[in-house]
């Protein structure tokens, strides 16, 4: 027989008359990715090309 894995939440959140049992960690990240998204569009940041090009600007400043 094969035991399955249970992650067990770490954060309880109360809203709208509910509560939900969420990973602390999960949750912050869809929140992020919520509040940032068109922020890359916003930026020029287009295609995959435009986000490397960046990263390539931004690192050669600390040089």
């Amino acid at each position: 027989m094969s035991k399955m894995a249970v992650n067990v939440p770490d954060t309880t959140i109360a809203e709208h008359g509910s509560v939900r049992m969420v990973n602390s960690a999960v949750d912050a990240m869809q929140m992020l990715q919520a509040e940032m998204a068109g922020e890359g569009e916003k930026a020029g940041l287009i295609s995959e090309k435009d986000v490397n090009v960046a990263v390539k600007d931004i690192r050669s400043e600390d040089k």
